[in-house]
């Protein structure tokens, strides 16, 4: 009983190990060995019903597809989330619909989009994180750029300049 307590403590450590491997492959532009990290890692999460990292491990496999242009699979991949969204944490979820939302837009589903990336931004500002909300409103001005409201893109723009300096970013 110990060896197999030991050897499912380690699976899920793998996992999370996968999951960190993932996103720093994603972030160096290596979509091929991220997206392996990210599937194996999603491999081991479900056999361990580890429902917040398997939504964590879609999220990222979506973050790949978008980087790589393939919005279809960015949107199959949070589809596959769902299975979990009600297991995981608010933020997660609010990462999920604002993952939704950029693959959306690459889809062309720029309403849809919207509607993704403001529920996303209602749980950021609650949560008090400003980053993260400033980058939604970017990309929902993006959003509403793109299906032809220009009020809509202008007030998120404004609102993530403003958000940017409250961090004390300034752009020029």
């Amino acid at each position: 009983a110990l060896a197999d307590a030991r050897a499912s403590r380690l699976d899920k450590q793998e996992a999370a190990c996968q999951l960190a491997l993932a996103e720093l492959h994603m972030y160096q532009s290596d979509y091929v060995a991220g997206n392996e990290h990210a599937s194996a890692g999603l491999l081991i999460a479900r056999s361990q019903r580890q429902p917040e990292l398997c939504a964590r491990l879609c999220k990222t496999l979506a973050h790949i597809a978008i980087y790589k242009g393939d919005a279809e699979a960015a949107l199959r991949h949070v589809g596959d989330a769902d299975d979990y969204r009600e297991f995981t944490t608010e933020l997660t979820r609010a990462d999920l619909l604002y993952t939704t939302g950029r693959a959306q837009i690459h889809a062309g589903q720029y309403d849809a989009a919207c509607d993704a990336i403001e529920k996303a931004i209602g749980t950021y500002r609650k949560m008090g994180l400003v980053e993260i909300e400033a980058k939604a409103h970017n990309n929902l001005g993006v959003s509403s750029f793109l299906r032809g409201d220009w009020d809509s893109a202008l007030s998120s723009w404004e609102r993530f300049f403003h958000l940017c300096e409250r961090m004390g970013n300034t752009i020029d």
